[in-house]
């Protein structure tokens, strides 16, 4: 380390008086901080690797956060996507149209009724699986908006 005023290397790890008549001072903590004093000018220079390791944790979890809302947002797509939709609808049409043939065995019948029970559960349920995973996502969107405002405004 180098003091960023004369450029001496020598630095001692001091600490400041915390009076504070206003100036500020009593508001920086010495678990925060570490304070060293360059033994040339008489420079204070402040270190904290403690508010650091605050700032990567946060910018962890906010990649943590997108990495989530991206997987849900792929589920979202998938969810909407047209294609998939008519690929469901008409399948229903295909096992309907195999269901209404004579010849047709109880076995397969009744694996054609299942499959057509399911999808149609499917197509019913897509309203509801797209609201609940919009309702997830929102949150998290809100949650990252904060996170991304504390490191712009230095809170971390």
């Amino acid at each position: 380390m180098k003091c960023s005023q004369c450029g001496s290397g020598k630095l001692v790890k001091a600490s400041i008086p915390m009076n504070s008549y206003g100036d500020g001072w009593s508001e920086i903590s010495k678990k925060d901080v570490d304070i060293y004093l360059c033994t040339n000018c008489g420079h204070y220079e402040l270190f904290s690797m403690k508010k650091v390791k605050d700032y990567e944790s946060l910018v962890s979890q906010i990649e943590e956060y997108r990495m989530q809302l991206k997987e849900l947002e792929k589920e979202l797509s998938a969810l909407n996507n047209k294609e998939s939709i008519e690929a469901l609808n008409n399948r229903i049409i295909e096992i309907e149209n195999q269901l209404s043939s004579i010849d047709i065995t109880v076995r397969q019948q009744q694996e054609l009724q299942d499959e057509l029970k399911s999808l149609k559960l499917k197509l019913k349920n897509l309203p509801s699986s797209i609201s609940f995973i919009e309702s997830k996502i929102r949150p998290i969107q809100e949650k990252v908006q904060q996170m991304e405002s504390q490191l712009k405004n230095g809170e971390f």
